[in-house]
């Protein structure tokens, strides 16, 4: 009896310390962040819209499942999304929005978002998360 005890709550603690280490995990890789100035992640604030596709592209090294999902409209429905190749680059060029899917289409997980004003990059918006919430 002692021992069946024993082995309850070896396994017990050994699920409790482990779901801690799950949850410090997914805090440790989680990012939101917005940047306005200077560089990161491979793309910098000031660069024309070629110089950030270029960019774009070569991310595709790191991410080959890499998607640029464009909303183009307001309904649900008004999305576009494709591999990024220098024969994409024209539909790219009209929209001052791209969203970057790192992990495939339709993964919104793992995202770049990136934000053009008068044909330069202003804003990128990086969000990663390992977990979903009701």
């Amino acid at each position: 009896m002692k021992s069946q005890f024993k082995s309850v709550l070896l396994v017990t603690s050994a699920l409790f310390i482990g779901f801690g280490f799950y949850i410090v995990f997914l805090w440790l890789t989680y990012i939101d962040d917005t940047v306005t100035e200077g560089q990161k992640y491979g793309f910098t604030i000031g660069s024309l819209k070629h110089e950030t596709y270029n960019n774009v592209i070569q991310l595709l090294e790191e991410y080959p499942e890499l998607k640029i999902y464009i909303s183009y409209g307001p309904q649900a429905g008004d999305t576009t999304s494709f591999q990024p190749s220098h024969a994409n680059y024209g539909k790219v060029q009209a929209h001052n929005n791209w969203s970057l899917l790192l992990d495939g289409d339709g993964e919104f997980f793992n995202v770049i978002k990136l934000e053009h004003e008068n044909e330069v990059l202003s804003e990128i918006y990086r969000h990663r998360k390992y977990f979903e919430l009701p």
